[in-house]
């Protein structure tokens, strides 16, 4: 008798890297990028949260700006502006 497997969703918190590597391995995966609404803001809560050093914040802020580059690859884009609206649209988005 053949073993049916089940398909189950699997939310994954990954950076850039990361995402590009499980879409090798798993092609058919829909993919969320999660964006600032602009850099601008994105670099104002990093700053604001007080809780990294300014080295730290840099290395954050240059990651990020190829982060954003990457946008592109991924199936949808979801801009956090304001956390409800954007956990509705990725609710949408997975079919919840």
């Amino acid at each position: 008798m053949q073993k049916l497997l089940s398909r189950k969703r699997v939310l994954l918190e990954i950076e850039l890297e990361g995402a590009r590597q499980v879409r090798k391995s798993f092609p058919e995966a829909f993919q969320i990028f999660i964006a600032p609404p602009t850099f601008e803001e994105l670099e104002k809560r990093i700053r604001n949260r007080g809780t990294e050093t300014e080295k730290s914040i840099t290395k954050r802020l240059n990651r990020a700006k190829e982060e954003l580059k990457a946008k592109n690859e991924f199936d949808a884009v979801v801009v956090n502006d304001e956390l409800n609206s954007a956990l509705l649209e990725i609710e949408k988005l997975i079919g919840t």
